[in-house]
């Protein structure tokens, strides 16, 4: 939030850049819930937290609405219809939203315009069921001049340092988590201790439920977001092995809540991470 809604306030706020944060425990947790999940701030929590859970951005089509999977009504597909929440949509879209579209995207040598973008995105919808990976290589390869087999020898090993990341404290150990991930060997998670391997850890067909909540995050735009296509791009082909790798470790629903919690959405300390993949996709075109 900015610090003009915060003057005044008694939120416990931490600084986020130019901007102000509400304070989270060792689990995540805003320090304003209560242990039985209750806002303690309710009736007057800042407006980002009013927001929740709509994502809304700009784009010449229009405002296009996005939905967090961290909602729990939105992760079991529960709540009211859209018509219901018009006029709550209209009074977020008044205080303004990101502008996404209205100019072209470089992609390397590459400017990537809006209905370029869309067409791709309708592709990448159709074949997701068929992996999301192929979909983007048949796209975007062509343009940029990528050998579909780079990306798909690729995209497993980001997935693996992205695992690592997750499970670990520090850059080190983050290395030593992705090496035993790829070699199918136990490591120590600092959440969890010591960890079982799974073989083929990034193989396999996923859930209806979790190509539902890879097709809105597709659909809520948001790879258009920053200065960064594609390493949000190679971070959204990570998030569809890491499902695969979560789902046989800890259960669907609690891999779609850290894809959405700690990887694509409701991240916090991933800008050099999206840097990287994006150099490294780059040295390949």
């Amino acid at each position: 939030m900015d610090r003009d809604e915060a003057e005044g306030k008694s939120w416990r706020l931490q600084a986020d850049g130019p901007s102000l944060r509400l304070v989270q425990d060792e689990r995540g947790r805003c320090l304003e819930l209560s242990e039985q999940n209750l806002c303690r701030i309710h009736a007057q929590k800042p407006a980002v937290c009013r927001q929740f859970p709509f994502l809304l951005a700009q784009s010449p089509d229009g405002v296009h609405v996005g939905v967090s999977f961290r909602c729990t009504a939105v992760q079991k597909n529960h709540g009211g219809e859209w018509p219901e929440q018009a006029e709550v949509l209209k009074a977020l879209a008044c205080r303004g939203v990101p502008q996404i579209g209205f100019e072209p995207l470089g992609l390397g040598a590459y400017q990537l315009d809006w209905d370029t973008y869309k067409s791709w995105e309708a592709h990448w919808l159709r074949r997701l069921p068929l992996g999301l990976c192929e979909a983007v290589a048949a796209t975007m390869g062509a343009a940029l001049g990528l050998h579909p087999q780079s990306l798909e020898r690729l995209v497993p090993l980001l997935s693996a340092s992205a695992v690592g990341f997750l499970e670990s404290l520090d850059n080190d150990a983050a290395g030593q988590v992705a090496t035993c991930v790829r070699a199918e060997k136990e490591y120590k998670s600092h959440r969890r201790g010591w960890t079982a391997p799974i073989r083929n850890p990034f193989e396999g067909q996923l859930e209806p439920e979790a190509i539902r909540y890879l097709s809105h995050v597709i659909e809520r735009k948001s790879l258009w977001l920053g200065g960064r296509f594609l390493g949000r791009l190679m971070m959204l082909l990570s998030a569809e092995r890491m499902l695969l790798y979560y789902t046989r470790l800890e259960g669907l629903p609690q891999a779609i809540d850290r894809m959405e919690g700690e990887w694509l959405l409701h991240r916090q300390g991933l800008e050099v991470l999206e840097q990287t993949f994006e150099e490294t996709i780059l040295q390949l075109v």
